[in-house]
């Protein structure tokens, strides 16, 4: 009877893996034809804006950054820029004071280091104007970045709004599974994020330029919750919208690496899982759509790494008679034989995309185990570093 039960339980979680990450696309691109909910757009609204940046030794970023926002078309008396400094050590303060001389739109305060979230809030408590843009050292915007965005807070039914990605390689590109997987990884995550947009709104971060209404802003409750993930499914938990404009492309100067995308997935789960504690009530069904994206794109996808360590059991376990055992660790054996083969081709520079993204799928559910452990131990997660 346990054998039964230990079956059944591992067809479910297969279920469950191949829904989240094979299937869910497909399932909303088939939603986004029957309930897609247009928003209106309105490319002569210009409100007000202030940007802000939380800048943690960014001597080396935050100059191209704030010229690239001095430098778009948006009207310039109708925007300011705000930058909190997180104690640095470097010479971010001296580059800033450089461009206030040039541009009256400038502002920033240096704080007592206490993490992104901290200079995040302490920054808000400053802005006057009804809508908040967010952005990092690392971002460049383009001419039309912020006019684009703006046009979708016309509707009164969104609450926030975010350009897509465009990642710059910084220095030599590394040609290597890191980079193939996420670039594949963010072609998947642009699917599901615009047809969740059309649907009714995105639930998931990018990390990029977004602009919030600040009556769907709150204070990040700790320093352990993402900051961009928070602001986006708060907005959710108002029951407005955050619309993904995949029209609208942002640069962002990173290095890739399996190194630099392990530490990524472990402080993205562990602050994922964190979010999401912290508005658990978005779970629910009453928050119908949002509800029903969360659960699918974020929550258990984050429990893959948990479902992996339990097929793997259960396949050891299992009597030779079951009709589970054989299939589960021949797949399993395939897939760990090949993430292993990426990994040695990988450092012998040979090429193979398939072992490359099998690579890639097996470091990122290490990054997601240790992102839920951190997340149960209670680890920080705003005082960042630079990974890459």
């Amino acid at each position: 009877m346990i054998y039964t039960i230990l079956e059944i339980k591992a067809v479910v979680l297969i279920c469950i893996a191949i829904y989240v990450f094979a299937l869910y696309p497909f399932v909303l691109k088939f939603l986004a034809k029957y309930f897609s909910k247009p928003v209106k757009k309105d490319i002569n609204f210009q409100p007000a804006l202030t940007v802000l940046i939380a800048a943690y030794n960014e001597e080396n970023y935050i100059e191209d950054c704030i010229l690239s926002l001095e430098n778009c078309d948006y009207p310039k008396d109708k925007f300011n820029i705000f930058v909190g400094i997180d104690g640095a050590t470097d010479n971010t303060d001296k580059v800033i004071q450089e461009l206030q001389t040039k541009y009256q739109n400038i502002n920033y305060w240096i704080f007592e280091r206490g993490g992104k979230n901290l200079v995040i809030n302490k920054l808000l408590e400053k802005v006057e104007t009804d809508y908040v843009v967010f952005m990092d050292a690392d971002i460049r915007i383009r001419k039309n970045s912020l006019m684009n965005l703006s046009s979708y807070l016309v509707d009164e039914t969104v609450g926030g709004v975010m350009a897509t990605l465009n990642i710059v390689e910084k220095g030599i590109i590394n040609d290597n599974a890191g980079r193939d997987g996420e670039t594949f990884y963010q072609k998947m995550e642009t699917v599901i994020r615009d047809n969740e947009s059309k649907i009714f709104g995105n639930t998931n971060a990018l990390g990029t330029l977004y602009i919030v209404k600040k009556s769907n802003l709150t204070s990040q409750p700790n320093d352990k919750v993402c900051d961009d993930f928070f602001n986006v499914i708060f907005t959710a938990k108002c029951k407005k919208r955050f619309i993904f404009d995949k029209t609208t492309v942002v640069d962002e100067i990173r290095e890739k690496s399996l190194s630099a995308e392990l530490k990524r997935r472990v402080r993205m789960v562990a602050g994922g899982l964190a979010t999401i504690q912290a508005n658990w009530q978005l779970l629910l069904p009453n928050y119908g759509w949002s509800s029903f994206f969360l659960w699918s794109h974020k929550l258990l996808r984050y429990l893959s790494p948990l479902i992996l360590i339990y097929l793997l059991v259960v396949a050891i376990i299992l009597p030779e008679e079951s009709f589970l055992k054989y299939p589960l660790i021949y797949l399993q054996g395939i897939f760990y034989l090949m993430g292993f083969l990426g990994y040695i081709f990988d450092k012998l520079k040979i090429k193979i995309k398939l072992f490359r993204l099998a690579l890639f799928v097996l470091i990122m559910n290490v990054g997601f185990l240790f992102g839920i452990i951190r997340f149960l131990f209670g680890g920080q997660n705003s005082k960042w570093e630079k990974i890459g």
